[in-house]
């Protein structure tokens, strides 16, 4: 009796787990031409994105920021935080920034903006499959 309520706790307790990174994303930056997502239009250069691979983030329909950078973390698994800095050129932010290799078979990211050290409640999400 008690084994079966070990496995129905189990069961129960995996079912209340966040599930936010195994929904399907509406659109992702990494198959998409581009996403919009806040009014906020976010493309690749040299997409997709490859671990080990400097990437190029285009961003555009922000205003004037100071100190535009990004941060860029896991998900499903800590793997720290990248931090890279925006570079305005005309109305286009650019972010330039590289990916660590990841042993998780699917990974999901999440890219914030913050200026300076505060966030602007702005982010999108992409996947990464091994």
């Amino acid at each position: 009796m008690q084994k079966l309520m070990l496995v129905f706790l189990i069961i129960f307790l995996s079912s209340c787990a966040d599930k936010e990174e195994e929904k399907e994303l509406k659109c992702s930056i990494n198959k998409d031409e581009f996403c919009i997502k806040d009014n906020i239009k976010y493309s690749l250069k040299n997409r997709p994105i490859r671990f080990m691979q400097e990437s190029i983030l285009f961003i555009e329909g922000l205003k004037n920021y100071d100190n535009l950078n990004i941060r860029i973390y896991g998900l499903n698994m800590d793997m720290g935080v990248l931090k890279a800095q925006a570079v305005k050129k005309d109305k286009i932010y650019e972010v330039e920034f590289l990916l660590n290799f990841c042993f998780v078979k699917d990974m999901r990211y999440r890219i914030e903006l913050f200026n300076g050290e505060k966030s602007l409640k702005k982010y999108i999400d992409f996947d990464m499959k091994r």
